[in-house]
């Protein structure tokens, strides 16, 4: 675990260590004035030989938690994440009186750091442009004057069985009357849907295999198949019971249409800031990479030892 992230059960156990060293802040004074004058959405909740510490910053802290603990409400947790908080000003402190901050391992290292926040806050900032409602909604808008837009879905049932044999045996009863639900309900081997008749729902083709896709979609509303169909499960026999066409609504389309606005914002920035650079790559030694198209060296075979 890095040192950087305590665990949640070190900030525990340390509570009570903690609090034994604090003393209880007397309702007046410089604490008292600093709370006043913070805004009432960030107030002062600790101070530091008279340094205030604002909740806003025992927030940033529970981000930087596992997730488990980052969707706790705050006040679970509050008492040794501040504590947590506390302790890593002071060590910072310490670390800057001791010249920790100047040594050129630990100034890569804020330096990364830095770099790291801000190559995040640029790319944040172009996301959340990039997929507010508006823009959003936008998106949806053009993507359903496209003339592929409207989704084509079936709604079927099905029986799967193991070998082509079987699978014409289960037609057969189907021609002598049964019902598709009892046959499903006694041979399928999809535990999924054999207890409900065999019943699939709505879908579009891109959910199913190929296979039964290519063939329910083809079917006539109300009949079922007159031969087994083949895919990697196993045989099946397909009863298509209706099948239409609709438009996505844009709640649907949500997730997909957030995951290509942000993918696009990142790709525009990344294009952006490269747009005029010179960059040079270099081979992993340091040495200059072999120019396109020619061929490397063949290994040098060792030198046969002096006899």
């Amino acid at each position: 675990m890095r040192l950087a992230v305590f665990g949640l059960s070190i900030l525990l156990a340390t509570t009570s260590l903690v609090q034994a060293q604090e003393t209880t802040p007397a309702p007046a004074g410089d604490a008292a004035n600093q709370a006043t004058t913070a805004p009432a959405a960030d107030p002062v909740v600790a101070t530091v030989n008279g340094s205030p510490i604002h909740r806003s910053e025992v927030l940033r802290f529970q981000e930087s938690l596992p997730e488990q603990y980052r969707t706790m409400p705050l006040e679970m947790v509050f008492e040794p994440l501040l504590n947590r908080v506390i302790d890593t000003r002071l060590l910072a402190a310490k670390a800057e009186q001791e010249g920790i901050a100047s040594d050129p391992a630990v100034e890569a290292k804020v330096t990364d750091a830095q770099q790291a926040i801000l190559r995040d806050e640029i790319l944040r900032r172009a996301v959340d442009q990039a997929t507010s409602s508006e823009a959003l909604q936008k998106a949806y808008d053009e993507a359903k004057a496209q003339p592929d837009f409207a989704l084509e879905e079936a709604r079927a049932a099905h029986i799967l069985v193991e070998t082509p044999e079987a699978a014409s045996e289960v037609i057969a009863r189907l021609d002598k009357g049964e019902t598709f639900a009892e046959v499903a309900k006694s041979v399928s081997k999809d535990p999924g849907s054999a207890e409900q008749g065999g019943e699939l729902g709505w879908f579009t083709r891109d959910k199913m295999v190929p296979e039964f896709s290519a063939a329910a979609f083809t079917m006539e509303p109300g009949s079922y198949s007159k031969e087994p169909i083949k895919s990697q499960f196993g045989y099946h026999v397909i009863l298509l019971e209706e099948k239409r066409t609709r438009e996505p609504s844009i709640e649907e389309m949500r997730e997909a249409l957030f995951q290509q606005g942000a993918r696009q914002a990142i790709e525009a920035v990344v294009a952006d800031v490269r747009e005029g650079v010179t960059i040079e790559k270099f081979n992993p030694d340091g040495s200059a990479p072999a120019p396109a198209g020619s061929t490397p060296p063949a290994d040098v075979a060792p030198a046969a030892p002096a006899q």
